[in-house]
């Protein structure tokens, strides 16, 4: 079982943001995190734990616009490689592209099949996608 969560080059798109005890010096802090690096778009980071966590880099703030189909696109591509390599049985994500609003749902649908339709032999077994009633029902449309 994994857990696919969308997530930006500097990794600051939590859903619950977590404010760590100050334990240095706020001159510290700062210095380090003017040295961050950021992630690329389209890659997936993985993070140990039950569920396994995967962070799928798919915006940069920096750009404009801050989402792109190519990312998403390699995002999902990125996503097949760990399913194999970690022998995933059960995903479940969010519709990526999404959070910044420009990527519609039938363009996720669309590059979703592009990137798992002619992929055979793949472990995974269930894919659920994090939606709300109303989506359930367009994805339940673009799929017939």
């Amino acid at each position: 079982m994994a857990a696919v969560e969308e997530q930006d080059t500097y990794l600051v798109m939590k859903r619950q943001p977590e404010v760590p005890e100050a334990r240095e010096h706020v001159i510290r802090t700062m210095t380090n995190a003017m040295q961050v690096q950021p992630q690329q778009p389209g890659s997936i980071l993985v993070c140990q734990g039950s569920p396994l966590r995967l962070l799928a880099i798919t915006n940069d703030f920096d750009q404009d616009p801050p989402c792109r189909p190519l990312w998403v696109a390699a995002a999902l591509n990125n996503l097949i490689d760990i399913v194999f390599r970690h022998e995933i049985s059960s995903l479940v994500m969010p519709p990526l592209g999404r959070t910044a609003k420009v990527i519609d749902l039938g363009e996720f649908i669309s590059l979703l099949q592009q990137a798992f339709g002619p992929v055979r032999q793949l472990p995974l077994k269930r894919l659920w996608l994090e939606v709300g009633p109303a989506e359930a029902v367009e994805i339940q449309k673009l799929l017939r």
